[in-house]
């Protein structure tokens, strides 16, 4: 994962707090919660649009090769999205996801961490569509090829899901120990102001959270 070493903000929930906990549906089994992993495992949730979006596939395959890293401080990553349980069943169906993949197809869990989304016009959106489909397919990952809008490989987007992969909301990271408390967050807006994409949280820089939380125990 590549850190751009600018100041990360902060979210809603203080740090030091207890997270809001959940319980959500996966995509490869039975639902998931956060309490689950109290007393065993520092938890580093990640909201993202999800795997229709292929940004959001590239971040994933930086995760998953940051995996090995979080592995000696007894760390999981849940990868947190709208995205409705049958779809997501859909990629787990196709693709070797990484992490188990929880759908908060209502928003509620997101809003509980203070992340946001915009609504904007219909312009908006035909603008971006435009833009993708001027500017060629977007990048591959090691999922492989997207297709023309953004879409998985090999798989037909929905028109449900564009609208998921363009929109206009918040993305965000946090990182909660084994006690559920809340050691770390990072979020911000998926493209700012001066047009840049929100940036995964380096591995040097969630390794060190993790390692302050061992010291700590």
């Amino acid at each position: 994962m590549k850190g751009e070493g600018r100041a990360r903000p902060a979210s809603a929930v203080p740090i030091g707090r207890p997270a809001p906990t959940f319980r959500l549906p996966s995509a490869d089994g039975p639902s998931v919660g956060l309490r689950d992993y109290h007393g065993r495992k520092n938890v580093i949730l990640w909201f993202t649009k999800g795997f229709g979006c292929p940004f959001c596939r590239q971040q994933m395959s930086h995760l998953r090769q940051a995996l090995p890293a979080f592995e000696p401080f007894d760390a999981v990553v849940l990868l947190i999205a709208r995205t409705p349980p049958a779809r997501a069943r859909l990629y787990a169906k196709h693709f070797s996801l990484p992490f188990p993949y929880l759908c908060d197809a209502d928003g509620v869990v997101r809003a509980s961490y203070g992340i946001d989304e915009r609504s904007n016009p219909t312009g908006y959106y035909l603008k971006k569509i435009f833009g993708r489909l001027w500017n060629g397919r977007p990048p591959s990952s090691d999922f492989g090829q997207s297709g023309r809008l953004g879409g998985p490989p090999g798989l037909l987007q929905s028109p449900a899901e564009l609208v998921r992969a363009l929109a206009d909301e918040d993305t965000g990271m946090f990182v909660v120990d084994t006690t559920g408390t809340l050691r770390f967050s990072s979020v911000g807006a998926w493209r700012n102001e001066a047009g840049e994409r929100w940036q995964l949280p380096s591995t040097d820089e969630i390794v060190a959270v993790l390692k302050e939380i061992k010291r700590s125990n």
